[in-house]
């Protein structure tokens, strides 16, 4: 009965927003990444780069001071209609077009250091041991932990104790 509410004011609050992105000053992504204990709190506010729908979520936070670092967190093939919590999803594991996956990756896109960009640190349930797990969605708030190791574009990235808090508008 308690998730079916959450379920119905998460439905409510979604639809009702033309464009659902992570408020202003709110959230955050932490982790202990390769050792080093690391925060990025300030939302990428751009259209489509934060937001939730029925079976995604996507969360993009700046590094404090440096438009050029990014987090990213990417969820997809979630039912968020029909949740149960805490929703995990654990890799590695061969992933179907619409089974539970995630992405976390911290990347620099300064020119300066590279012509296309490059990813510092990631990790993907498709592939490496990574774990993330769905904690708490209640109104308009999603929140989790994820912790895992992976290998992206050569750049290992291992991600202890990590988690998040998303406020969409």
């Amino acid at each position: 009965m308690k998730n079916s509410f959450y379920v119905i004011v998460f439905c409510c609050i979604m639809f009702s927003c033309d464009e659902n992105s992570v408020l202003p000053d709110t959230g955050y992504i932490k982790s202990k990444v390769n050792g080093i204990e690391t925060i990025y709190s300030n939302p990428v506010i751009s259209s489509g780069t934060n937001f939730m729908s029925s079976n995604e979520l996507h969360i993009t936070f700046q590094k404090n001071g440096d438009k050029y670092l990014t987090w990213s967190i990417d969820i997809t093939g979630v039912d968020f209609q029909n949740i149960n919590l805490p929703f995990v999803i654990h890799g590695p594991k061969e992933v179907g077009l619409n089974e539970p996956a995630f992405w976390c990756n911290i990347n620099d896109s300064n020119p300066k250091n590279s012509a296309y960009g490059k990813t510092l640190a990631g990790t993907t349930s498709l592939y490496w041991n990574a774990t993330l797990t769905l904690t708490s969605i209640e109104g308009n708030i999603v929140k989790g932990t994820f912790e895992g190791e992976g290998d992206t574009s050569g750049n290992p990235g291992t991600f202890r104790e990590g988690e998040f808090v998303a406020v969409f508008q």
